[in-house]
């Protein structure tokens, strides 16, 4: 039988609203919200996050940014109409002959299945051998900020560099380049 005068106590964050800026949904939201102020995505940004990680790099004529991790050389590339694309590109130091391609294929797929990020694809270049390519991608549209690029970074390069360790098993008989 229950008591319509029980004491109620609410464990939801939306009940608790009402006890000021102390409470605990304005501090779960204070604390997913990065520090400091979304500003657009440059190039020199990508540069200062990548020496604040203290991650050696280069830049290219074209001005692109890159740079060597594992078994992959990484491209830091901006782009879209308002340069507000943020990609994290790892290009494979191995290969393999175009025979191998549905073995890469199925091992790309399950990647992909199992992993948000980053995207993995096969690409076959003019000489005809085959190699892995991973890729994350972020809209920063609205802005971003220094933390935010180091974390985009990160996320780039660290399961991309998991994947590369992994084709560097699955696939032994893959050639370096």
């Amino acid at each position: 039988m229950s008591d319509d005068t029980s004491d109620h106590t609410s464990n939801n964050p939306i009940d608790d609203a009402a006890d000021g800026p102390t409470d605990k949904l304005t501090d779960e939201l204070a604390t997913s919200v990065p520090d400091g102020v979304l500003q657009p995505l440059s190039r020199h940004r990508v540069m200062a996050a990548l020496e604040t990680l203290g991650y050696a790099y280069r830049v290219d004529r074209e001005r692109r940014v890159s740079g060597d991790w594992g078994y992959a050389t990484f491209q830091f590339s901006i782009g879209g109409a308002d340069n507000q694309f943020f990609s994290v590109r790892g290009y494979s130091d191995m290969y393999l002959p175009a025979e191998r391609r549905t073995d890469m294929l199925e091992h790309a797929n399950d990647w992909n299945y199992g992993h948000y990020m980053p995207t993995v694809e096969v690409v076959s270049y003019s000489d005809g051998d085959l190699h892995f390519v991973t890729d994350y991608t972020v809209d920063y549209g609205y802005g971003v900020t220094d933390e935010q690029i180091c974390r985009h970074i990160e996320r780039g390069l660290y399961p991309a560099d998991t994947f590369f360790e992994e084709v560097g098993e699955k696939f032994p008989d893959s050639a370096r380049l």
